[in-house]
């Protein structure tokens, strides 16, 4: 980041070499380039600083095969800003001339286009896929499926930027499964019930034991046998 001083009303900038920086006065650019130092007053000067190094942009997404399985994909973009101009006219790179720190997170912005981007690439491979092709397909594809679609993208080329390379891995989940009932309900139980069924209505009674609904004085009249 830049390293401001202040002398009074007036305050020197200094950057680093992999920081290019756009200085406008009034308004209009005055002066852009790495590793620039300078003088200026803080009434009529704005400043932006967009890194030109290597950066790494981190994804992890849920992908759906063509039977219904979930596979994991988790990786890396590393990309290079190679027109600065042309994505600070686009993304919010100001500084704060009092501490040198960005007033925004346009870093989290490019970062957040190149995960939806790969995301998109990604599902359209898995998606024509079962399950033991996606766990065993080769990283190189992936990668290289989404090397591609990134460099051929018209939105990265408007916004300056390129890509240098990717990193990824894939892996399954293992499917989710409801434990059974040993005994056969009289209505269908979840697996994580909010409050503990009554046994009276939920368990099955058996032919000894008599229906806890019932009186446990029995009446003579209901239990005469019919005969033929």
């Amino acid at each position: 980041m830049a390293d401001i001083t202040s002398y009074g009303p007036i305050r020197r900038l200094r950057s680093e070499p992999t920081i290019h920086t756009l200085r406008f006065r009034r308004g209009t650019l005055a002066a852009q380039g790495r590793g620039l130092a300078f003088l200026f007053r803080p009434a009529v000067t704005g400043v932006a600083e967009v890194p030109v190094d290597d950066r790494d942009a981190t994804f992890l997404f849920h992908a759906r095969t063509s039977d219904f399985q979930r596979v994991t994909i988790q990786g890396v973009l590393t990309y290079r800003v190679e027109d600065p101009a042309r994505l600070a006219d686009r993304v919010d790179f100001t500084v704060d001339l009092r501490d040198g720190t960005w007033r925004k997170e346009p870093l989290e912005q490019v970062a957040g286009l190149l995960t939806q981007l790969a995301q998109q690439a990604t599902l359209d491979l898995v998606a024509t896929l079962d399950l033991r092709e996606a766990v065993r397909i080769s990283i190189d594809r992936v990668r290289s499926v989404i090397t591609t679609q990134l460099v051929g993208d018209d939105r990265l080329a408007d916004l300056g930027l390129g890509i240098v390379g990717s990193a990824c891995t894939t892996r399954s989940q293992p499917p989710r499964w409801r434990p059974r009932c040993r005994r056969p309900c009289r209505r269908p139980c979840s697996s994580r019930p909010t409050r503990p069924a009554s046994p009276a209505v939920h368990w099955p009674w058996t032919r000894n034991e008599p229906s806890p609904r019932t009186n446990s004085r029995t009446d003579s009249h209901s239990h005469v046998e019919r005969r033929s």
